[in-house]
This record gives structure tokens, sequence and C-alpha cells, in this order.
């Protein structure tokens, strides 16, 4: 019984698998589809990988097709390079997914 304040209770649900589950299929989504590169302001949004199969076991690293418009870190926060003139730009986040056999499915998202 939980009766002291600094008691908790914490409930986690686990999946075993008996074998690796891989990507076949890969997109990204993003929380926002543009980004301000001239605010006075950082302005940032996530970009989130959705694999085709929803008990997939592979893992997912970010890239973006050109640092100097916008950078992703390994979280998928993507982030713009500041440019005073707020001329439009656009990029492409990718998302490449490697399975446990090492092959690879890259999914990808414009933000402009």
């Amino acid at each position: 019984m939980i009766n002291n304040k600094d008691d908790y209770s914490n409930i986690v649900k686990v999946n075993t698998y008996d074998q690796a589950n891989k990507v076949s299929y890969l997109s990204v989504k993003s929380d926002d589809g543009f980004l301000y590169n001239n605010q006075n302001y950082q302005d940032s949004t996530y970009v989130h990988a959705v694999p085709k199969e929803t008990n997939s076991t592979s893992t997912v690293k970010w890239s973006s097709s050109d640092d100097s418009i916008a950078t992703v870190d390994q979280q998928g926060l993507v982030r713009p390079i500041y440019d005073p003139t707020g001329k439009t730009r656009m990029v492409t986040i990718y998302g490449t997914a490697t399975n446990s056999d090492g092959s690879i499915v890259k999914g990808s998202r414009w933000i402009e």
C-alpha cells in the first residue's frame, strides 16, 4: 500500500520478441512543416520515424541534407540555421533505419 508522499509506483509493459523485427518501409513525419530562420529566438520542430511494422526492433539515425540550412540531432530535434535575410530554403531530413541483418531503409521529410 502506498501511503507516503515519497512512495510511488511505475507500471511498465515490456514486449519481447524471439527474433529481430525488420523495417520494410519508413515514413518520416514532423510536428511542423516549416521553421522560421530569421527570428530573434531559435525555432525548432521534431521529426518522428514511423515504420510500417509497429513492432520493429531497428534503430533510426537522423541526418540533414544540408547542415547550413538546418541541423537535426539524434532525438529528432530540427533547428534552422539563422539567416537574417529570411530567404525561404528547403531541407530534407532523413531517417535511416538499420535492421539487425545490416539492411538499411530510409525515409525523408521536406521542411521549409
